[in-house]
């Protein structure tokens, strides 16, 4: 099963679609789950126009973003060179430092002991809110940038997004609330 997360420069997900099977195409997830909407209304953090939303390769959403002032930034291809140029090293380089960053996020998602085993039948009907429970609870735990590394993000990226305590808190009450949950 495959899920669009959005991850914030700090680690913390701001975004958590449903489940989809395998055999899903990604644009197809983006499109259903509501992600474009999210990002068009503007209404996630600090997101504004010229900003870009980073993606693995598989993701050929760029004139989507276009249309809503946003770039895509992924990793170059190979094509049919044989290798990149500086340029494109560089550059694959800097989107894999922060990549990593994304694969952390959703590490603490999946060490929630309910996904290291099979699920029963009987579970399959809650697995999304199971999912999106977890992604919620686990902005709670420690951050996945240490403090050194968070110093040397804020040298780097002049312009970060941060979710402030009070968008953490309504974006939570609003992901149990679609998962009906009661936070109490």
């Amino acid at each position: 099963m495959k899920s669009l997360v959005g991850v914030d420069p700090k680690g913390g997900f701001m975004f958590v679609s449903r489940l989809y099977t395998g055999s899903i195409l990604d644009e197809q997830i983006v499109t259903r789950s509501g992600f474009l909407e999210l990002l068009s209304s503007k209404k996630v953090s600090k997101v504004e126009d010229g900003n870009s939303i980073m993606a693995d390769k598989g993701f050929n959403i760029e004139e989507d973003l276009k249309k809503i002032g946003l770039q895509l930034n992924i990793p170059p291809f190979l094509k049919e060179k044989p290798q990149f140029n500086e340029n494109e090293v560089i550059r694959t380089q800097t989107i894999a430092k922060h990549r990593i960053h994304v694969e952390r996020a959703i590490g603490k998602v999946t060490n929630f002991l309910i996904f290291n085993t099979r699920i029963s039948i009987s579970s399959l009907g809650a697995v999304n809110q199971l999912w999106t429970v977890c992604c919620v609870l686990s902005n709670f735990m420690n951050p996945v940038l240490t403090k050194e590394e968070d110093d040397q993000h804020m040298l780097v990226e002049e312009t970060r997004t941060e979710l402030s305590q009070e968008l953490l808190k309504a974006f939570t009450l609003e992901m149990l609330n679609a998962v009906n949950v009661c936070p109490y």
